[in-house]
């Protein structure tokens, strides 16, 4: 629990440092909500056809936690991706840093259900938030931040 809640509070200040206060907000709350309607409507529309499809993940207790960090890493690597000076190294460093955090929380989680497609959604979300809000993105040697025009 300790691990969880300190990777969430620090990827919540990366997203806040690289991508602003806007795309912290909007891709998190967008994240946890659009990517839970999603899942579930696939969910109901599943069990439409077969009643008794994905019984054992309907009692799955799921805080949406997980998504806010999702769509979080999403913003960032939007971010991330899209700098103008970035080279194909950056770019792999990039993938390989969002796929180092996927299997982190798969570590701390332990198993992958038909939920955790909301992750893949909510990591969507924030590439689409950070891109529709960031603007320019502007890169120091220091830093790399999104900035609006």
């Amino acid at each position: 629990m300790f691990w969880s809640l300190a990777s969430f509070a620090l990827l919540g200040a990366l997203t806040l440092k690289v991508c602003g206060t806007r795309v912290l907000l909007i891709s998190g709350l967008a994240g946890h909500v659009a990517s839970t309607l999603v899942v579930y409507a696939l969910l109901a529309l599943t069990r439409t056809f077969d009643p008794h499809a994905f019984e054992a993940v309907l009692s799955a207790p799921d805080y949406g936690v997980s998504a806010i960090s999702a769509a979080w890493l999403g913003a960032i690597a939007s971010v991330s991706w899209r700098a103008p000076e970035r080279t194909l190294r950056h770019r792999i460093a990039t993938v390989l840093a969002v796929v180092a955090t996927a299997l982190f929380g798969l570590m701390l989680r332990g198993h992958v259900s038909f939920l955790d497609l909301e992750h893949v959604v909510a990591f969507c979300i924030g590439v689409v938030v950070a891109v529709r809000l960031s603007g320019t993105v502007r890169v120091t040697r220091f830093e790399l931040r999104a900035v609006r025009s």
